[in-house]
């Protein structure tokens, strides 16, 4: 199975083969169209078969949630255009999260869906929030509260759950560890996060979550990094 991940500065492609995981990033040229850069990536990216395998999409961009009970197909677009007026010309999607009955609502450009779906016939389409929201849930036991931040290159993702209540999910774009330490540590002080036993669950590359450990042990007392949990990831878009 094909996985591409798209970021605001790469494209990320995961070809899983049993357990094997191949992984290859293409560096995104911001004076070239979606269009172009992908082209490049496809011709220098062997995993890609030139483009004509089934492709999963991961989107890494912001989305909001809404309680089952609240959401349709209807009126999402609205609730999405609410939470970002200033994205337009998107294609509204959603995906379950089952284990704390709420709803990932995100968008992608019409003309990347388009040049996606004109280059591998057949795309499905994911957030990578809705699978680190599900990764989260079965981490958490009754009454606990945890945080994950996963940690990329110009954004952090930060989720915040207790028990199975998700309280907390967002994309944010930061120019360095000490960005991430601030959206982390207002989200602490909003939840009433207890230092004592609540813990802080830190993912991504390994040089970024270093350096954004070191940042927050003045802040947070229990920080775990977590071993590389792709697989458990992409199983959750089943």
């Amino acid at each position: 199975m094909l996985y591409l991940e798209i970021e605001p500065n790469a494209l990320h492609f995961i070809l899983i083969e049993g357990e094997e995981i191949q992984h290859s990033v293409y560096e995104m040229q911001h004076t070239l169209t979606f269009e172009s850069n992908l082209r490049n990536a496809i011709s220098g990216i062997p995993q890609t078969n030139g483009g004509n395998e089934l492709l999963r999409v991961l989107m890494c961009s912001p989305g909001t949630a809404m309680s089952l009970g609240d959401f349709s197909e209807e009126v999402a677009p609205d609730v999405f255009s609410y939470c970002f007026p200033n994205r337009t010309k998107e294609n509204i999607m959603y995906q379950m999260i089952p284990e704390s009955n709420a709803v990932w609502v995100f968008g992608l450009p019409q003309e990347q869906c388009k040049t996606l779906e004109k280059k591998f016939g057949t795309v499905y389409y994911a957030s990578t929030m809705a699978p680190l929201a599900r990764y989260l849930l079965h981490q958490t036991r009754a009454g606990e509260r945890k945080i994950l931040v996963n940690c990329r290159r110009g954004w952090a993702d930060i989720i915040a759950v207790k028990g199975r209540y998700l309280e907390i999910a967002n994309c944010y774009q930061v120019t360095g560890p000490t960005d991430v330490a601030y959206y982390t540590t207002a989200i602490v002080k909003r939840i009433g996060f207890n230092q004592s036993k609540d813990e802080c669950l830190l993912i991504g590359e390994e040089s970024l979550r270093n350096a954004v450990h070191t940042e927050l042990t003045r802040f947070i007392s229990h920080l775990e990094h977590c071993p590389d949990i792709t697989q458990e990831l992409l199983g959750y878009l089943h």
